[in-house]
């Protein structure tokens, strides 16, 4: 009998809600800065940046010769894609799930980035308050002031590929949870940031950046959007239904 009355409710509310639609949002804004070079901005706007990286102190470059510390930011907003949710789910919509896609090149040519270790390290992803950082003047130099506020870690050791014998590029879609300040700013629309670092010494992660110049490997933002999980009347019917027949049989019972 208890299953019986489980099945009906699970029914009802599987009528009211729809399943999840993907949608990507780009990147507004993204760059990485870099210790041995602490005035220097590495925005990817700028000609030949079409790359991010995240790398630990003890680092190494494909020639051998040191790196150091390099960290990443990126930059996007949900508040272009609400009107289409708006225009998807009339009856009001919710966000179920968020990730943010990133291409890893396993041996980047470039001696500003590291080479990963072999079987690779890992990188943190933070959510931090302040927005106001430029990708075109943020250095090494001016980040403490954008990382003051409490920052909320977001992703602990998330696992990269490393180096490899050949060059390759590895797709990650790394799941951002829905919480805390980082959740509350993807609801209001506005600029929201994350910061990409690794603790790891000898770590060395490159990705695409928004701007790559192959389309296809460039960074963005996944998000899943349902109807949000309301009971329509007719499955609050549903519901009534059962119930009404639960009781029936009860009253039947000798």
């Amino acid at each position: 009998m208890r299953n019986w009355r489980l099945a009906v409710v699970v029914l009802a509310l599987s009528a009211a809600v729809g399943s999840a639609v993907p949608y990507n949002v780009l990147i507004s804004e993204d760059t990485f800065v870099r210790e041995a070079t602490p005035n220097n901005n590495y925005g990817s706007r700028q000609p030949g940046m079409g790359a991010l990286a995240v790398s630990g102190p003890a680092s190494l470059n494909g020639a051998g010769a040191p790196v150091g510390p390099v960290d990443s930011f990126i930059k996007f907003s949900l508040a272009s894609l609400f009107p289409q949710l708006d225009a998807d789910f009339p009856g009001g919509w919710q966000i179920d799930a968020i990730a943010l896609r990133l291409e890893e090149q396993t041996n980047p040519n470039n001696p500003l980035y590291a080479y990963g270790p072999v079987g690779g390290g890992t990188i943190d992803i933070h959510w931090i308050p302040d927005d106001s950082w430029a990708e075109t003047t943020l250095t090494w130099n001016t980040t403490a002031g954008f990382l003051d506020d409490p920052m909320q870690l977001l992703v602990d050791e998330f696992p990269t590929v490393g180096r490899r014998p050949t060059n390759e590029f590895v797709e990650h879609l790394v799941d951002l949870p829905l919480v805390g300040g980082f959740y509350a700013d993807l609801l209001a629309g506005g600029p929201v940031s994350l910061f990409l670092t690794t603790q790891d010494t000898d770590e060395g992660f490159q990705f695409a950046s928004s701007n790559n110049n192959t389309p296809a490997r460039r960074a963005y933002v996944l998000v899943e959007a349902s109807e949000s999980a309301v009971p329509e009347p007719a499955s609050l019917g549903l519901v009534g239904l059962g119930l009404l027949a639960l009781a029936r049989r009860r009253r039947r019972r000798p």
